[in-house]
């Protein structure tokens, strides 16, 4: 070097054997003797450690031949099925629900039916599989373009697959009247604001629990009539039963800004929220039996799935991570967010942003608990070290953007995974 100017050299070492330094093969021969250039250490060459096993490992994945431009919100397994709702990507809408065979013996998995709102007027954000007697159904939560939040749903046929025959009936009076084989059930149609986050059964009460961006409704399974109606100070995002209890997520607060309206705004606004604990026999309307504050959720327009297991809440609060919580005391457990989570090193303004966002959880049997942090990936954490406030990572993986729900069914991991579909991965033993 000289006069600040770099001159690069190629080596050329006529007749000479060259190794990477790295490599395990015939690098035994190949010593460097202490010397005044190299600070008089010298080198030996020592076999590397093996290249690390991969906890986790992607399994085959579906390639849906339908090209609408979705994105994959929320996968639950039911039979030997497995059901999967999208909503669109952007301010478009444009809903599909898709159901598919989980991996075979030959590790594959296979797209076998889809039905899609080719109109672009439906959007959904979730889905639950609603079995009772002889009704088998799926039944999806989000919004209707004209008409706001609306749940979808339509009959499982023999073999798992959607009935999309319609079938014509007759009135009293003695009209026909063509019944849609997918039918959609509309919250308040004036009130195009609304959006529905999501549904479960309560088999206890007999009733559909739904959130919204209003509050509670409840819905009698049969006749469909709406049993209750609980307005809350702000959007109610998830629902789970779990330990003879319901267990809601409510922010306490409306949100300033709109995501769709003001996009860059509405993604720094995190808003106040709590989580509210009922008897699974009492009425949505009546008092918590337990409340407790959680961090802010940013953003406020994200998944913020909640899981109930052996008396503990699992809620992913976005930008904040997952939060485990005593589900009789409201004691805070343990807390796992992402390595690094704040944008640093930003080329386009957005130092200060979080990188990503816990959106989808589920807990084994097993005690381990599964993640989907939004473009952050795939986390599972070692049973017993969140709840002692310790958490390990057993295995972490990342395809893009979005992991939004996940579940594990006969020991596969299943993630409805934004613009990626469905993704589908094996976690091999410890």
């Amino acid at each position: 070097k000289k006069d600040d100017q770099t001159t690069e050299i190629e080596p050329y070492f006529p007749g000479a054997r060259i190794y990477w330094a790295t490599g395990k093969a015939n690098t035994s021969d190949v010593i460097i003797n202490p010397t005044e250039c190299n600070g008089g250490t010298g080198w030996t060459p020592t076999n590397p450690d093996p290249e690390p096993k991969k906890p986790i490992v992607p399994i085959s994945v579906i390639e849906p031949d339908h090209t609408h431009n979705i994105s994959a919100t929320c996968v639950q397994p039911y039979s030997d099925k497995m059901y999967m709702s999208y909503h669109a990507r952007g301010k478009d809408h444009g809903s599909c629900v898709e159901v598919f065979q989980p991996v075979d013996a030959n590790k594959q998995v296979k797209l076998l039916q889809y039905v899609y709102d080719k109109e672009g007027f439906l959007d959904w954000n979730h889905l639950m599989v609603y079995h009772k007697g002889d009704t088998k159904q799926i039944y999806v939560a989000g919004n209707h373009y004209k008409k706001a939040g609306t749940l979808g749903f339509i009959d499982i046929a023999k073999g798992g697959l959607l009935n999309t025959e319609a079938k014509t009936i007759v009135t009293e009076d003695g009209t026909e009247k063509t019944i849609k084989p997918f039918q959609i059930l509309p919250l308040n149609a004036k009130e195009k604001a609304t959006d529905e986050n999501c549904i479960v059964y309560d088999d206890v009460k007999d009733r559909f629990i739904v959130m919204t961006t209003k509050g509670y409704v409840t819905y009698d399974p049969v006749t469909l009539n709406e049993l209750e109606k609980v307005n809350k100070a702000g959007k109610a995002k998830h629902v789970a039963i779990g330990d003879g209890k319901i267990v809601t997520l409510v922010f306490t607060e409306q949100a300033q800004y709109n995501e769709t309206d003001n996009p860059e705004e509405a993604s720094k606004e995190a808003i106040n929220a709590q989580l509210e604990v009922r008897d699974q026999s009492a009425e949505m309307e009546s008092e918590p039996k337990l409340t407790i504050k959680t961090p802010a959720v940013l953003p406020h327009y994200g998944k913020n799935a909640i899981a109930v297991k052996k008396s503990k809440i699992y809620v992913c609060l976005g930008a904040a991570g997952l939060y485990c919580y005593d589900i009789n005391t409201g004691e805070n457990l343990g807390h796992y967010q992402m390595p690094n989570p704040i944008i640093t090193d930003s080329k386009n303004g957005k130092n200060g942003n979080y990188k990503a966002y816990a959106n989808g959880c589920y807990v084994g049997d097993d005690g381990k608990v599964y993640i989907a942090y939004g473009s952050y990936g795939v986390v599972v954490l070692k049973a017993g070290t969140l709840e002692t406030g310790n958490p390990e990572v057993l295995a972490h993986v990342c395809e893009g953007k979005s992991a939004n729900y996940i579940t594990v069914y006969k020991d596969y991991i299943y993630v409805a995974y934004g613009q990626k579909r469905v993704q589908v991965y094996q976690l091999k033993a410890e």
